[in-house]
């Protein structure tokens, strides 16, 4: 995967296909649908810097998804203000 560094407040995203998205929140939406990815990139901002770091899986807005092909290779980005939230990490449980 290409991975830019994004200009601003924007991050850029690898989306999840929705098989691998396995969590126990139920999300009820009215107008649109919430979606997940994974940053791969953060943009130098401070705001989003502060808000968001590569690997976090965050939920966004899909209409507000950025879509461009370099090389060949389609990339994704968010703005800050479009990001819903991020995801807690899920721990694997000890091993007893």
């Amino acid at each position: 995967m290409l991975v830019l560094t994004p200009m601003n407040n924007r991050v850029q995203i690898e989306k999840i296909a929705a098989e691998e998205q396995k969590s126990g929140i139920i999300i009820h939406v009215t107008q649109q649908e919430e979606i997940k990815a994974k940053v791969v990139a953060v943009g130098a901002d401070g705001d989003v810097k502060d808000f968001v770091k590569v690997g976090d899986t965050i939920v966004y807005r899909p209409n507000s998804l950025e879509t461009f092909l370099v090389n060949g290779e389609t990339l994704y980005f968010v703005p800050r203000h479009n990001i819903v939230g991020v995801l807690p990490a899920v721990e694997a449980a000890p091993i007893q």
